[in-house]
């Protein structure tokens, strides 16, 4: 619950709906044409370091 307050203070809800698209759209983040599977949770995503790396298109 405390990460998601950071995320709550540090960013917009327009970040929040934001991120939530480019996670989704993601291959990387949903495992998908990747050798080595991976695939995001919740508390990946509202890792402050995590949410700030979605929101600059990091993973795609």
């Amino acid at each position: 619950m405390d990460k998601l307050r950071v995320i709550w203070r540090e960013f917009s809800t327009k970040d929040l709906a934001e991120v939530v698209r480019k996670a989704a759209a993601s291959d990387f983040l949903n495992g998908r044409g990747t050798k080595h599977y991976f695939q995001a949770t919740f508390d990946w995503l509202i890792e402050p370091e995590n949410f700030l790396k979605v929101l600059e298109g990091t993973y795609r």
